[in-house]
């Protein structure tokens, strides 16, 4: 029920009680007295959290660890260099209703000026060539894992004593509160690398 509707029959209810005798009006009286004490003692309903939910801002703890990986993974590849790998992209043709997924094979990296990037991404609209962004050290990270790269044994000797240092410590309140930090810069929309090759295959579409 809206404002408008609720307030147009308070108005009727008020313009009624006004034409009432005073042994009606009695009546009345007692009537809302009686249906205000039952409603006052109805509990309050609490809205419950939807299942799965997290508060927002806060990491689930399965996804602590993934997340970690790929941040490692980035870091890694920029420090050190990386390999060719997948891109996955899935889309829907809505003329056929069939399921298209885009293969996108990324170059590997080579070693210019002391920074690592795309290999045949130098060009005139980026003379300093591209380097890996975080959405790709996704498809990078999982590749890596998967293929039981010697980067993830590292990462996981290295997480899993971090795990322990941070349970066994206990939380130490500063004694003058920090200063915010700036919130990072979206990464621009990367440039398509030279010799990125894209695959497509089709998938019908479910009845």
């Amino acid at each position: 029920m809206s404002d408008s509707e609720s307030d147009s029959k308070i108005n009727d209810i008020l313009t009624t009680v006004k034409n009432i005798d005073s042994m009606n009006l009695f009546k009345v009286l007692k009537a809302v007295i009686s249906e205000l004490e039952r409603k006052s003692k109805q509990p309050v309903k609490e809205q419950k959290a939807k299942k799965g939910s997290m508060p927002k801002g806060v990491i689930p703890p399965q996804l602590m660890k993934p997340r970690a990986w790929v941040e490692y993974t980035l870091k890694d590849a920029r420090e050190n260099g990386w390999e060719s790998f997948n891109i996955k992209k899935k889309k829907k043709d809505k003329e056929s209703g069939t399921t298209i997924e885009e293969i996108l094979i990324m170059p590997c990296s080579s070693k210019v000026s002391g920074v690592h990037i795309y290999e045949g991404s130098v060009s005139e609209i980026v003379p300093t060539g591209r380097q890996i962004i975080h959405k790709e050290a996704m498809s990078l990270s999982k590749q890596r894992k998967e293929k039981r790269h010697s980067s993830y044994a590292l990462f996981e000797s290295q997480y899993g004593s971090e795990s322990k240092e941070s349970e066994s410590e206990p939380e130490v309140e500063p004694e003058v509160e920090p200063e915010p930090e700036p919130e990072p810069e979206p990464e621009p929309e990367p440039e398509p690398v030279q010799k990125a090759v894209k695959i497509v295959k089709k998938k019908n579409a479910k009845k």
